[in-house]
């Protein structure tokens, strides 16, 4: 996870640059992002991340897109951890 981490910061940036801050791509790298996180110990950013995540889905995709329900499955999931 370690070596991971830094391509899917520099991912995330391109994204970023590429499509804007709620683009779908962007939202995915930040849960992969989370996700590094959640497994290194850092569960406080993992979860500040998702909800981060979760809203930009909210408002790029709506509330019951199926991007947004999988972000908030995955949110759940840290959660019940």
């Amino acid at each position: 996870l370690d070596e991971a981490e830094p391509h899917v910061r520099r991912v995330l940036e391109g994204e970023r640059a590429a499509f804007g801050e709620d683009h779908p791509s962007v939202v995915r790298s930040l849960v992969n992002l989370a996700i590094i996180e959640f497994f290194t110990g850092r569960e406080a950013e993992a979860e500040a991340r998702l909800r981060d995540a979760l809203a930009r889905s909210e408002r790029a995709a709506g509330p019951a897109a199926l991007a947004t329900v999988d972000v908030r499955s995955t949110l759940a999931g840290i959660l019940v951890e």
